[in-house]
């Protein structure tokens, strides 16, 4: 899910201060990393590098891809090879077929970048930064929960187009929240930057949040003929799933509602009108 911090108006006296806790927010490692991911995913979505996708999807992926057919809950690998279908547009089968490919390019890489996130609640708790404890868990207690328990352990997720609007939401997050706190680091916050820092969320929460609960949703297994989800042949895994993937939602409307709060602090919300 995106990341958020509680915002509160510093007195000047309290501005080196703040910078403190940006250096201490910034990891320069982290930063660079999530930069380099992003440029790799942008690269790969985009078909310009020389990662072919027929070299990493499986059979059945290639019989979709090839067909212009697409399964109705985007699951490619063994675990869902076969069900009903939905038609894709031509235009968008080397999209997905490349976004189909991208866990494959750097998904260990996200893995480990992601992981090292938990500094980011040690600091939290022993007060280095202003965030908030329980959002800050929250936040990155989701990511972990994704790329641990869910990409680590069903392969076939390794294969769902999904992966890839999930990542690429996680990075274009993670480098403006670094630019941002770079800038602070400098002594500087120059509005542009302010402003999408606190703005794009509207648009790669949306994108993020769902992507990882769709995700996890896709490894529920599924029956054929017709296609359904039989709740009596559940494993004790998959059941953890299903309650994960409902209280994700309610958990995006607490985490978004907070953002626009955050938003409206630093940015200032419309200005009543005075009769």
């Amino acid at each position: 899910m995106a990341r958020i911090e509680e915002y509160t108006e510093d007195a000047p006296t309290k501005i080196q201060k703040a910078r403190v806790q940006s250096k201490k927010r910034a990891r320069p490692g982290a930063s660079l990393a999530w930069f380099y991911l992003l440029v790799l995913i942008i690269l790969h979505l985009s078909g310009i590098s020389k990662t072919a996708v027929e070299n990493h999807l499986p059979p059945s992926t290639h019989q979709y891809l090839r067909g212009g057919l697409l399964p109705l809950n985007l699951a490619y690998g063994p675990a869902n090879p076969i069900g009903k279908h939905l038609w894709a547009p031509r235009w968008a089968v080397p999209v997905l077929g490349r976004a189909s490919s991208l866990y494959m390019v750097i998904g260990p890489a996200v893995k480990w970048i992601q992981t090292g996130a938990l500094l980011e609640v040690v600091h939290s708790a022993i007060g280095w930064v202003r965030s908030p404890l329980t959002t800050t868990v929250m936040q990155v207690a989701s990511r972990i929960i994704v790329v641990w328990g869910i990409t680590d352990q069903y392969p076939s997720t390794h294969f769902n187009p999904i992966y890839a609007s999930m990542v690429l939401a996680w990075s274009v997050t993670e480098v403006i929240r670094y630019a941002f706190y770079a800038y602070n680091v400098l002594g500087l916050e120059p509005y542009p930057l302010l402003w999408i820092r606190y703005t794009t969320f509207y648009i790669l929460y949306p994108i993020g949040a769902p992507s990882e609960a769709f995700l996890m949703f896709s490894t529920l297994p599924v029956s054929l003929n017709p296609p359904r989800y039989n709740l009596g042949s559940f494993t004790l895994s998959n059941w953890i799933v299903l309650i994960l993937y409902t209280i994700w939602w309610p958990s995006l409307y607490f985490l978004y509602s907070h953002m626009i709060k955050q938003r409206r602090k630093v940015l200032g919300g419309p200005r009543k009108k005075v009769e």
